[in-house]
């Protein structure tokens, strides 16, 4: 293993790094059926707990579960396991504890070292450390205990538990406009069912009309968020960005979020020390704008530049890192060779590993700074409309961009229907000079990405976003779903079965569409011919004949899915055959959404269908089993819209929660007569207002209720006499 020389001057400072290591590595001893572990093994995908007695330095605990944990790393033969005390806490007063395996980290280092450099930086991280686990009274593994993201985690660093705190869950929660905020992200703290503080950061952080940098210091912790985006570019954590963060917002104090990072392993070597500084995601996810938007932007991408200095003289260099890894080597060494459930075949290969990770930290700093220096600096690429008919004119464009060497600047560009842009659909065009490019030649219905490129023809670099999608299609109709039978009585059983409603003008042709839930391999094709009426229904069942038996044989039905809905909820995808998403939802079994559709027999049912549906407060429970093929029991006649042509915009309102007031604003695509009404959470109209024929444009209503008390309450955008949206506001 490499050694260095400690220069005297750094001596103090080691010593200062190695006190908290000790010599020794704990131990976890786990005890419980042979067979249940078997059992939740070989169903790894699902998160099935078993009972477990877990022991630890003389102490034990009875009242505890264990499963397999992760995202990807449940395919690994090693797996990940999280424990949960459901009475006492462990010894230390945390509820969970999580032991990752790292299966994918064959240093072991990964994930215990860079957590240490966050926390070093002052950018609370989750503690880890090494392990010992042991599995009736054998040895199991080394393992990382990992500190849960949770209440204990914020009382220790002294936050406020009643803020929101949310988990970058899914791949694809990129804080980007394809986020589904119900979807993609976790609440982890129960505060915030509507999640409006998310939805609000997300929105503002794609369409920022002012300067960067003051949106960030309005927004986040500056210094936090700055320093975390710079240390993520040292350990080229590529891990990061479309999952596995968390953010944190103090609500009722700061009003600013915090950026946690979580899931450490595919640092340092897994993406070698090459790994570009601007990329924030691969090709299937979009790029995350809190990383784009602050390498493009000068003022904050110099003090990114900065905080990389600061940390390369002192915590990213040899004399502060190689120290601790000889001690964390040492504790480890001895578990390293007993274990044989990792990808080590013997020490020599792993002794190899570790100085891979010693030259990354001699090497990174270099490759980083040399790619700031000489690539062309990042620009952003604009969105195009989301469909477009066969053979009419599309024009891509950008923004221009400079290189730091003053070379010429050209860009490439990329369209397709492959998003990696590897198949013979691409078509590539290099050397344009101009920053607009108009093509008029895709006449072929369907699904479309494109990306650009600038380059000085020695090095390239991607525009912001290299996600970019667009339809071909000659027409999207509005297809809603609008009832949900995820879970029977046992008195009356139909099984599983959807509802969609169309509320066009015509009918409306179904053949190569398809349904989803939230896995991909989960896919029902609409059968060749199949229609919806116009503003009509179609039910969609798992079992037809389950279905009829309990119901008419008049209802428009379709069938059979080899799969059915979740009854703790998940989400629901409605997709058009160019592969164009025409509705989707994540229905909840509790708060906001009704509960009682959860096997007490009614069905959810949503009030109306010009109602956002991907809002729990716009569902109510169905009276009796359902109403499949008709109108629904529980129908809100002022959202009733018999023109769905969408003539307005709504915005979130912002802020919400908030105290005093709150903005609503909408954007009216014609002049209209705009009528408002806001309802208390048990119906009660507080509020209405009625403007005459307001003209196109954005509009404003700043809403003031000083005599009303806090909670939950619902506005209603009524145009031309019919309501097109509706959202909900938060008082406190």
């Amino acid at each position: 293993m490499r050694r260095v020389a400690i220069p005297y001057l750094v001596f103090i400072l080691m010593i200062f790094a190695l006190k908290a290591e000790s010599q020794s590595i704990k131990e976890f001893y786990i005890e419980c059926d042979a067979n249940d572990f078997e059992y939740m093994y070989e169903n790894y995908n699902e998160n099935i707990y078993i009972p477990v007695l877990l022991i630890y330095n003389g102490n034990s605990w009875t009242d505890v579960r264990m499963r397999i944990r992760g995202d990807s790393s449940r395919e690994y033969p090693k797996k990940s396991l999280k424990v949960v005390f459901d009475a006492d806490p462990f010894i230390t007063g945390q509820d969970v504890l999580n032991f990752n395996a790292d299966y994918s980290d064959s240093s072991y280092l990964n994930s215990v070292l860079s957590s240490r450099l966050f926390n070093d930086a002052g950018i609370d991280c989750a503690k880890m450390e090494h392990i010992r686990l042991y599995l009736n009274g054998s040895f199991y593994g080394l393992y990382i205990l990992t500190e849960n993201m949770d209440e204990n985690f914020l009382e220790a660093r002294e936050y406020d538990i009643s803020g929101n705190l949310y988990k970058a869950s899914k791949d694809g929660a990129c804080l980007s406009i394809f986020d589904n905020i119900f979807y993609h992200w976790d609440e982890k703290l129960d505060n915030s069912s509507s999640r409006d503080d998310l939805a609000e950061l997300i929105f503002s952080l794609n369409h920022i009309n002012t300067s960067y940098s003051i949106f960030l210091q309005s927004n986040f912790v500056y210094s936090q968020v700055v320093n975390f985006l710079a240390i993520n570019m040292l350990l080229a954590n590529g891990s990061t960005y479309y999952h596995n963060y968390y953010l944190y917002n103090d609500a009722n104090n700061t009003e600013r979020w915090l950026v946690f990072p979580w899931d450490l392993d595919r640092t340092f070597t897994a993406y070698s020390k090459w790994y570009p500084y601007h990329r924030s995601s691969g090709c299937w996810t979009p790029d995350n704008p809190l990383l784009e938007k602050s390498i493009i932007d000068e003022d904050v991408f110099f003090d990114i530049k900065d905080g990389l200095a600061v940390l390369k003289n002192t915590l990213f260099n040899e004399n502060y890192l190689f120290p601790i890894i000889d001690s964390l080597c040492n504790v480890i060494e001895p578990s390293v060779l007993e274990d044989t459930t990792d990808l080590i075949p013997d020490l020599e290969t792993w002794n190899m590993n570790v100085e891979q990770t010693q030259e990354f930290i001699t090497a990174r700093y270099y490759y980083l700074t040399n790619q700031i220096n000489n690539y062309p600096y990042s620009f952003e690429v604009h969105r195009l409309s989301d469909n477009y008919l066969p053979n009419e004119p599309i024009q891509f464009s950008w923004n221009s961009t400079s290189d730091p060497n003053g070379d010429n600047v050209s860009y490439n560009l990329y369209y397709g229907r492959d998003v990696s842009f590897e198949d013979s659909t691409t078509t590539t065009i290099l050397g344009i000079t101009d920053t607009i490019y108009t093509i008029n030649n895709l006449s072929n219905e369907g699904e479309y990405y494109f990306k650009v490129e600038a380059t000085d023809n020695s090095h390239v670099i991607p525009g912001f976003d290299t996600y970019n999608i667009f339809y071909i299609s000659y027409d999207i109709p509005n297809i809603v779903i609008n009832e949900i039978n995820y879970k029977s009585s046992n008195e009356f059983d139909p099984e599983d079965w959807l509802e969609f409603y169309n509320s066009s003008d015509t009918v409306v042709n179904l053949s190569g569409w398809c349904f989803k839930d939230e896995n991909n391999q989960h896919v029902f094709y609409f059968p060749e011919g199949t229609t919806i009426d116009s503003k009509g229904y179609k039910v969609l069942c798992k079992d037809t004949s389950s279905f009829l038996n309990v119901f008419p044989d008049t209802i428009p039905v379709i069938g059979n899915m080899d799969f059915g809905l979740s009854s703790s909820g998940e989400l629901l995808r409605l997709i058009h055959y160019s592969g164009y998403l025409v509705d989707s939802l994540v229905y909840e079994n509790d708060f906001p959404w009704p509960s009682e559709p959860n096997g007490e027999g009614p069905t959810l049912e949503l009030l109306n269908p010009g109602m956002n549906n991907a809002i729990g407060f716009n569902w109510n429970a169905s009276v009796n089993y359902g109403t499949p093929g008709k109108q629904n029991s529980f129908y809100s006649p002022d959202s009733y819209s018999e023109n769905f042509s969408n003539p307005l915009i709504l915005r979130q309102n912002y802020p919400n929660p908030f105290t005093v007031y709150t903005d609503i604003s909408y954007e009216l695509k014609k002049t209209s007569v705009v009528q408002l009404k806001v309802y208390n959470s048990h119906g009660v109209l507080v509020v209405e207002e009625f403007f005459n024929k307001q003209k196109v444009g954005n509009h404003t209503y700043t809403w003031t209720p000083q005599d009303l008390i806090p909670g939950i309450y619902y506005y209603l955008i009524i145009v031309d006499g019919k309501t097109i949206k509706s959202n909900a506001a938060i008082k406190k």
